[in-house]
């Protein structure tokens, strides 16, 4: 999901000195997908324990409904909330690599819990093309919500179920992402 981080690392790299832009980017980087490579096998198994439970095409659907359910909650809400506060990060120093660093952990973390349910959609389709249109089409589902104006946490109709989001994360994608 590399659409997802530009908004961030963009705010990394103007929040930085100009000499340390490309390396507070790239320890923002490095945090972000440490804590990605730390939940894949987390997704590995919750796939594998749907798959177990529902036979031919129903891990699809299974997992689509709880990724409906999941965008409706007040949780993911919260979530996607605090995904867009932009921390304060220091321009220099020991201490602007560690804000820059914990800043990807924090963000990916924040990514993992609002997008978990969607990226099991993709997990429970079939190798080849199947599964590319499934990669692609969720993939404009998590920038439609990522692009979402911050709401309040409560039950709700998932976003990606009205038009004016689709609309809006067109029109983001087209003239430039930005973080907050």
């Amino acid at each position: 999901m590399p659409i997802l981080i530009i908004a961030p690392v963009r705010y990394v790299w103007r929040a930085s000195a100009p000499h340390r832009r490309f390396i507070h980017a790239l320890l923002f980087v490095l945090g972000y997908g440490a804590m990605w490579v730390a939940t894949a096998p987390l997704f590995l198994a919750l796939a594998l324990a749907i798959r177990a439970a529902f036979q031919m095409d129903y891990p699809v659907l299974m997992a689509l409904v709880i990724a409906l359910l999941w965008s409706a909650s007040p949780l993911q809400r919260r979530t996607l909330n605090a995904a867009h506060r932009a921390p304060r990060l220091a321009l220099t120093g020991l201490r602007g690599a560690r804000d820059c660093f914990s800043f990807g952990v924090c963000h990916s973390v924040l990514c993992v819990t609002t997008c978990w349910a969607w990226m099991l959609v993709p997990m429970m389709v079939a190798p080849g093309t199947p599964h590319i249109v499934t990669m692609v089409l969720v993939g404009a589902v998590l920038v439609t919500e990522r692009v979402a104006p911050t709401a309040p946490a409560l039950w709700r109709a998932p976003e990606v179920l009205a038009v004016s989001p689709w609309l809006r994360s067109f029109s983001i994608l087209r003239f430039g992402v930005r973080y907050g």
